[in-house]
């Protein structure tokens, strides 16, 4: 889930408790070149809070550097231009 702050930046939220690292990859982060690595939360919970420019991004959470997830509690999902399901 994501959530913008008062400040305009946003808090990325996921619950993956078997998960050992968890980063976000997307379109404000250059995809895999500066992924930003999320914090665990107890119990299961990863988030990270980045500055995000205001308008449309894509992204997707990384877990343990080999599976790529959409987010489908943001706001939406698509097919990017390789195949992969983003938020």
């Amino acid at each position: 889930m994501i959530t913008v702050e008062t400040d305009g930046s946003v808090c990325f939220k996921v619950f993956l408790p078997h998960a050992a690292k968890v980063e976000v990859l997307g379109d404000f982060t250059d995809w895999h070149r500066r992924s930003a690595p999320m914090q665990r939360c107890f119990p299961g919970w990863w988030s990270v809070v980045l500055p995000v420019a205001p308008g449309e991004h894509r992204f997707a959470y990384l877990i343990d550097g080999a599976i790529q997830l959409a987010d489908y509690s943001a706001h939406g999902v698509m097919l990017d231009e390789g195949g992969r399901w983003v938020s």
